[in-house]
């Protein structure tokens, strides 16, 4: 009798314990699976930002060198922000997430912080964060990964955003005041210029996640549900043998 009292008890423990494994591994692999989803948008966000980088450098030493001839064409739209803003209309298009180049000293008002930008901006200027940042907040009320990396001023920049009349040619820094107003001037090399932002909404991601998470869950169960089968199906032949 107390042989039989021990091999339940230990049958008990062993069912407990494996219920519990597959518990702890059921959120190991729930919290694996959010972790690598989110590593891959960051990795769409830097992959994104950092082409928009290398072509707004490239833009950026090319602008004073080209004159747009046509009157019907923008002025600046060789420029690194307007081509910039342009890039990101046709990811946001093609791919569905969004990405611009911001500022806390903005001229054109389509690149204007919104509150979670201006904060990490603000973070940025006060040497609270440096290099690329990112965080899972919201964007228009979504859940989104949020994923940030600073502009600082080259010597290229200086001949739109430096001292006007200095380093800033006079035509060009009237042409400037005239479509943006008197703003975003007086910039010295290695000052925080801004950021590229970008936002990658979490729903689909989140979406694929559940379902996964779901495949796995049912799988999980099935096998728990075959193991206490077979111990339960141990017990009544050792009950009818003894």
């Amino acid at each position: 009798m107390n042989i039989i009292k021990i091999k339940n008890y230990l049958n008990t423990l062993l069912i407990t314990l494996i219920i519990t494994v597959s518990i702890l591994l059921i959120i190991s692999v729930k919290n694996n699976i959010e972790f690598n989803a989110i590593q891959n948008n960051v990795s769409q966000a830097q992959h994104a930002t950092n082409q928009l980088i290398v072509l707004r450098s490239h833009l950026a030493n090319m602008a004073s060198k080209i004159k747009i001839i046509d009157d019907k064409v923008n002025a600046f739209s060789l420029t690194p922000a307007y081509v910039g803003a342009k890039i990101s209309e046709d990811i946001y298009k093609k791919y569905g997430f969004y990405v611009k180049q911001t500022s806390l000293k903005y001229r054109n008002p389509a690149n204007s912080p919104d509150d979670d930008e201006r904060r990490t901006l603000q973070k940025y200027l006060n040497e609270e964060i440096k290099g690329e940042f990112w965080e899972v907040s919201t964007m228009n009320g979504k859940e989104a990964l949020r994923y940030y990396k600073p502009l600082y001023i080259e010597k290229s920049c200086l001949q739109c955003h430096g001292k006007p009349n200095i380093d800033v040619k006079p035509e060009v820094y009237n042409k400037l005041v005239r479509l943006y107003g008197d703003k975003s001037f007086n910039y010295k090399l290695n000052d925080l210029r801004g950021a590229i932002s970008v936002a990658i909404p979490m729903e689909k991601t989140n979406q694929q996640n559940e379902a996964l998470l779901k495949n796995i869950f049912i799988f999980m169960s099935v096998i728990i549900i075959l193991i206490l089968i077979y111990f339960f199906i141990q017990g009544i032949n050792k009950n009818n043998i003894d």
